[in-house]
Formats: structure tokens, C-alpha cells, sequence
């Protein structure tokens, strides 16, 4: 299963579970922070689940596994200050 789909089913779950709305969106810390926000102090990630990840070994080889991301909603983060 694709990262996208394996994200797609974890917000249908968190929206009819009611932790979600269906307006907000979910990504990982890092997701965020490439968007230009930041999530606030103290937020605890709505959500652990699995996904697809890449790594290039030591020997230029590389691997695909599974690993757990923490996930934030739009009510959990601020717009970064422009610079």
C-alpha cells in the first residue's frame, strides 16, 4: 500500500473517531515545517501510525521499510514569521 493511501485511510479514521474535522489537514513535524509552519509547544501528535520510508545504506544501496511518524492537524500548528 502507498504512503498515500495508508494516510488517506488514517484521516478517514481520525475524522469518524471525531479527532479530526474534515476540513483540517495531518502531516509529520517535518511536513509541516517544509510548508513554512511550526507545530505549537506542548502539542502531542494526534496520531502514530506507519509509513513507507527510504534510506540509501553505506554501500549506496537502498532500502525501503516501514516506520512510525507522528502526525499533527491544522489546529496544532502556527505560520513560521517571515523572515
Amino acid at each position: 500500500m502507498k504512503n498515500i493511501i495508508i494516510i488517506a485511510l488514517e484521516e478517514q479514521r481520525l475524522i469518524k473517531e471525531g479527532i479530526m474535522q474534515p476540513d483540517e489537514e495531518l502531516h509529520t513535524f517535518q511536513g509541516w515545517k517544509s510548508r513554512g509552519y511550526t507545530v505549537n509547544k506542548g502539542e502531542k501528535c494526534i496520531a502514530k501510525f506507519p509509513i513507507w520510508k527510504e534510506a540509501t545504506n553505506k554501500d549506496g544501496e537502498q532500502r525501503i521499510f516501514m516506520k512510525n511518524s507522528c502526525w499533527f492537524s491544522t489546529n496544532q500548528v502556527s505560520a513560521l514569521p517571515s523572515t
